[in-house]
């Protein structure tokens, strides 16, 4: 996911090297299940990302940001169906919290 991310913000990696801050993702994946039939078998689930961001200048932290995004989606009968949507949720979450970086990144910094 941290790969990802940082292949959305597009950083160079040419200028991180004339740099001296750095920027440290820590990213992590919560699948819930919000809700189940009488049977206990899950209906609905809750895809949440968070990201940690730490911007650093050499060993001083300048700042330092959570970003959180989340999706509610129903149950599959076809797991390779529902592998698929999961994956997909995934993928536009990191756009998301991507986005939300860069703009944190151009207001804040």
């Amino acid at each position: 996911i941290n790969k990802n991310i940082l292949s959305i913000l597009d950083i160079n990696d040419d200028l991180e090297k004339n740099n001296p801050t750095t920027l440290i993702f820590d990213s992590s994946i919560i699948d819930n299940t919000t809700s189940k039939n009488s049977a206990g078998n899950p209906l609905t689930y809750q895809m949440i990302l968070n990201t940690k961001l730490i911007v650093k200048n050499k060993d001083e932290i300048i700042k330092e940001q959570n970003f959180s995004s989340s999706f509610n989606y129903s149950n599959k009968e076809n797991k390779f169906d529902l592998e698929k949507l999961r994956n997909e949720i995934k993928k536009n979450l990191t756009k998301t919290n991507a986005d939300k970086i860069l703009i944190f990144l151009k207001v804040r910094l």
